[in-house]
């Protein structure tokens, strides 16, 4: 007797238990289609909604972004190293605003490398990555002399290649220069107004973010810029 009542206890525990395991695998099945359901949804929402059509609200993401890492900078709770911290903080800032990170593809290819034309920038942004409404690349600047000033090159290239592959979205150029602190002298900074109308001049749609916002002032740098302006200087047209 005492072992049919044992058996029909463990009977009822592993009825107990697999009943629980179904209703365990039954939610998780009601929350994946949730889930499913509510990306789909998210996705016509995007396809319907105007605002994910115009590259202003992207762009104006990217803008509230960067004076996010602007105010984290100047209140020293950010000090970036290198170019990868800057697109981290903006990154986070853009997912921050946009309430999602699925219209952010950073480093999306484009070009070939055979034909040696390639552009990889640091941020495609919008829900179609073949066609973003928004492009950003970024230049970061150590305290080197030598250093800072050759990214201007560089930043010609950029601004150039994102006019040639992505003329409809809109197009920023980021410029960062690292500082030691707010007393720094203008020595520490390498961009004056006729470098920066000069990448202007080369698409006067490319919209260019750069910190510090102040130009330098010093005799030293200017004659330094002045003799690196051959080497990236826009050739008249």
């Amino acid at each position: 007797m005492r072992k049919i009542k044992s058996n029909r206890k463990r009977v009822a525990e592993t009825a107990a238990k697999t009943r629980s395991r179904i209703a365990a695998a039954k939610l998780a099945w009601k929350t994946i289609r949730a889930k499913e359901a509510a990306r789909k949804a998210w996705k016509t929402i995007r396809v319907k909604d105007k605002r994910y059509q115009s590259g202003s609200y992207y762009a104006s993401a990217l803008e509230k972004a960067w004076k996010k890492l602007i105010s984290r900078v100047k209140s020293n709770r950010l000090n970036p190293v290198c170019e990868e911290a800057i697109q981290c903080s903006l990154f986070q800032g853009l997912e921050e605003t946009l309430k999602t990170a699925a219209d952010v593809h950073p480093k999306a290819t484009k070009g070939g490398l055979k034909e040696k034309d390639m552009i990889f920038p640091d941020f495609s942004v919008g829900p179609d990555v073949k066609a973003p409404k928004v492009v950003v690349e970024i230049k970061f600047s150590r305290r080197k002399q030598n250093r800072r000033i050759s990214i201007m090159a560089g930043c010609c290239k950029d601004i150039e290649k994102m006019l040639k592959y992505y003329p409809d979205a809109v197009r920023y150029m980021v410029i960062f220069q690292q500082l030691p602190g707010e007393e720094e002298g203008d020595q520490d900074i390498s961009l004056d107004e006729e470098r920066l109308n000069a990448l202007k001049r080369l698409d006067g749609k490319c919209k260019i973010l750069y910190y510090p916002t102040r130009f330098t002032k010093d005799p030293k740098t200017l004659a330094a810029l002045k003799a690196w302006s051959r080497h990236f200087e826009p050739k008249a047209a």
